[in-house]
């Protein structure tokens, strides 16, 4: 993701001291008021049937693409973003992931591992059915 001056930040270079792999600088895109929770437990199979999205994911899918806003933490690592490094792009790349963001910006993965769960409780799956995606 970029950092607050436009510039794409990558691998952490403190978690790489520490032997641990953080490969990009990333931002999570929590809504205010976006909690799935009741969602995820004590849902009927009919109930399912007729709603399989979680109400976030939905609305998110309905919603124009918004712009992803910089961050000062890593959502991937936590680590600060100036511990990330700077990895240089050709305007064509930026223009690219730009447009790409927008596009996946609706599938942020804490969500998609919510809806991930859900479904798996839902379709009555054991723990080494899990789906996800």
């Amino acid at each position: 993701m970029k950092d607050y001056e436009g510039a794409e930040r990558g691998k952490c270079l403190r978690c790489a001291e520490q032997g641990l792999e953080c490969c990009e600088f990333v931002v999570h895109t929590e809504i205010e008021g976006e909690d799935d929770d009741d969602e995820l437990v004590n849902l009927s199979q009919e109930v399912y049937r007729q709603r399989p999205l979680l109400p976030s994911l939905q609305a998110r899918l309905a919603s124009a693409h918004p712009k992803l806003e910089a961050a000062d933490m890593c959502g991937n690592c936590g680590c600060g973003v100036m511990d990330h490094e700077v990895t240089p792009i050709t305007p064509e790349e930026s223009q690219v992931l730009d447009v790409a963001r927008g596009l996946f910006y609706p599938f942020d993965l804490r969500l998609c591992i919510k809806q991930s769960y859900k479904d798996t409780a839902c379709l009555g799956l054991e723990r080494d059915g899990f789906t996800y995606g």
